[in-house]
């Protein structure tokens, strides 16, 4: 009985060391999966990163370069996916962004040379306005008799120095006042009873 004792004990010891040889190496193989898996994960994290945050980043990046006013910035394409497209439809915003304002300079350069030009052409008539204006005060004045011209309303608008003799106010009182508070009612009458 000793013996079969001291047999089941060996056997029992035997077991048991099998047995834990075997949880051991069931630990082993998954602490060896665990680490497997995290450099796995750590792999596929840095792939993922950049074949898919990189072209992201990039956009970004491109967008802030354009909203600083760069419109010549573009996104060069990677990938062939939605982010590619996403990139593809960005570069063609940002084209018609930059053709746009192109059309804009030069229509605001246009419009410029346009208002110089207008400018100059209103200087220039001004000028000839003036000389004719100077001219025509010249005539008047030279004139030997009272010479005058009245709006519809029979307001005195210009006058030459001879109106001024013959009814004794300055020029400046002659310009706006009508003419017909200026002649004698006798002489009124006169042209009404013709």
């Amino acid at each position: 009985s000793d013996t079969i004792q001291l047999g089941c004990s060996s056997v029992g010891v035997e077991v048991q060391a099998l047995i834990l040889g075997r949880i051991y190496a069931t630990i082993l193989g998954v602490m060896l999966t665990f680490l497997l898996s995290i450099l796995s994960a750590s792999v596929l994290n840095r792939y993922l990163t950049r074949e898919i945050l990189r072209p992201i980043l990039d956009l970004v990046k491109t967008t802030q370069t354009i909203a600083n006013g760069n419109l010549s910035t573009r996104i060069t394409v990677l990938v062939d996916d939605e982010i590619g497209e996403l990139s593809h439809s960005f570069n063609r915003m940002s084209e018609s962004l930059e053709t746009s304002q192109l059309k804009l300079v030069e229509r605001n350069q246009s419009l410029v040379e346009a208002h110089q030009d207008l400018e100059q052409r209103v200087k220039e008539r001004t000028q000839e306005l003036a000389a004719r204006e100077l001219i025509g005060r010249q005539i008047l004045d030279a004139a030997p008799v009272g010479i005058f011209l009245m709006d519809m309303a029979g307001r005195i608008t210009q006058a030459n120095l001879c109106m001024v003799d013959m009814f004794g106010y300055p020029l400046e009182e002659l310009i706006g006042k009508e003419y017909v508070a200026l002649v004698e009612p006798s002489e009124l009458e006169k042209k009404k009873k013709k």
